[in-house]
């Protein structure tokens, strides 16, 4: 039977690792131009850069496992199943008890990966990228040229000359909203020279030698001169919310509503991956309907039915998670039994 299970599992691994594999990579690919510009705006070495890629893969996990797991179990029965490979096993004398044995102990396997991850490994990742300038986004004095006009939030900027290496430019103009006034006031502001720091998430420029003029109809003809002006410029953030940082002890011992409903999502995301293996196996390991279209169609359909059960309940808003957290679990929980019955008739079927 070792080799049956050796089989088996041979089939399942190389789906669930070949889905994995796909759906990661297409995942890598949303944060990683991130990295590069960070590597090249922040000078990041080879290390810190792998350090950040590596980082990404709990994140991954979170999102691919599920739908990684339900497929690997679809494709490798179904190719059992096609090749009436599953028939011939229990012609030999293989239970199908047996043959349901290996993709259990992977989906509780896979379960309890999930909850460390997701509880454990998540939150860090988060932390780790936000830290590393995820969330106080890329300078963008830097990358101004001379001579051209560039927006950053919602600011015209352009400068004469600029010396990346120690912060500083001269000749500046910049229009900007003015602060003083809710309509659609600018203000022209001219500057011979100054320099830039960042401070969390705002720019601060430092004027020297310049002026101030508001281009309103009512105001154009006031021109303040300052010899030294601080100008802040917020910059758009794409920090991860603050849940998604928190660990799991924070969120257990928390009473808000966007903590709880984090907590839910991540044991939800990772109870669903043990019913998604055992709800394929008599789907589509069922020799009745061994290579019938309509069977892998309907098999399939099911399927994406729960991976859409799956998002429903990532993407409900946090009030709506935090009310009904129970109620999901207890959705849950009948197709879980449902799962375990079908299981049960398909093993026990002659």
């Amino acid at each position: 039977m070792k080799t049956l299970d050796r089989y088996i599992a041979r089939f399942v691994l190389h789906g669930f690792l070949s889905t994995l594999g796909i759906i990661g990579g297409v995942l890598i690919l949303n944060r990683f131009y991130r990295i590069i510009e960070l590597a090249v705006t922040r000078s990041l070495d080879l290390s810190q850069i792998f350090f950040l890629i590596g980082w990404m893969f709990p994140i991954i996990l979170f999102h691919a496992v599920p739908i990684a797991a339900i497929a690997g179990t679809l494709l490798a029965f179904g190719r059992l199943t096609a090749g009436s490979e599953i028939c011939a096993m229990l012609a030999a004398g293989a239970s199908r008890i047996r043959l349901a044995l290996f993709p259990i102990l992977f989906s509780l396997i896979l379960l309890a990966v999930a909850l460390f991850n997701n509880l454990v490994l998540m939150p860090k990742a988060y932390v780790q990228f936000d830290s590393a300038g995820f969330g106080v986004g890329i300078d963008p004095i830097k990358g101004l040229k001379p001579g051209i006009v560039e927006r950053i939030s919602g600011r015209h900027i352009a400068i004469g000359d600029i010396s990346p290496e120690a912060q500083k430019f001269q000749k500046l103009f910049s229009i900007i909203p003015s602060p003083l006034s809710k309509g659609n006031e600018r203000l022209l502001i001219l500057s011979s020279k100054g320099s830039w720091s960042i401070s969390g998430n705002t720019i601060i420029l430092n004027l020297i030698d310049g002026s101030i003029r508001n281009l309103s109809p009512l105001n154009s003809g006031r021109i303040l001169k300052f010899e030294n002006y601080l100008l802040r410029i917020p910059l758009p953030s794409d920090a991860s919310p603050d849940p998604k940082r928190r660990p799991a002890s924070f969120l257990i011992s928390s009473n808000e509503k966007e903590y709880q409903a984090e907590l839910w999502r991540r044991i939800l995301s990772a109870l669903i991956i043990p019913i998604f293996i055992i709800t394929s196996i008599p789907l589509v390991a069922s020799t009745h309907f061994a290579g019938r279209k309509e069977h892998a169609r309907g098999a399939v359909l099911y399927s994406a039915l729960l991976y859409f059960l799956y998002w429903l309940i990532y993407f409900l808003s946090d009030a709506m998670v935090d009310k009904y957290g129970y109620q999901l679990i207890w959705l849950l929980l009948p197709h879980l039994i449902i799962s375990f019955l079908s299981l049960c008739l398909w093993t026990m079927r002659r």
